[in-house]
């Protein structure tokens, strides 16, 4: 089954919940200190070092 968004979707998607919420992240979406265990699967899946 595809997924139901794009890569490029989630992470519009995840900017505007960490914008509602007031949380910084990098121009990926990325926060590594609010999500360490997952920061490089969402670089591995974005395609990004």
């Amino acid at each position: 089954m595809p997924p139901r968004v794009s890569p490029k979707e989630e992470v519009v998607q995840l900017k505007k919940d960490f914008r509602d919420m007031d949380v910084e992240f990098d121009k990926n979406g990325i926060n590594e200190e609010l999500h360490p265990e997952i920061a490089d699967a969402f670089k591995g899946m974005l395609g990004i070092e």
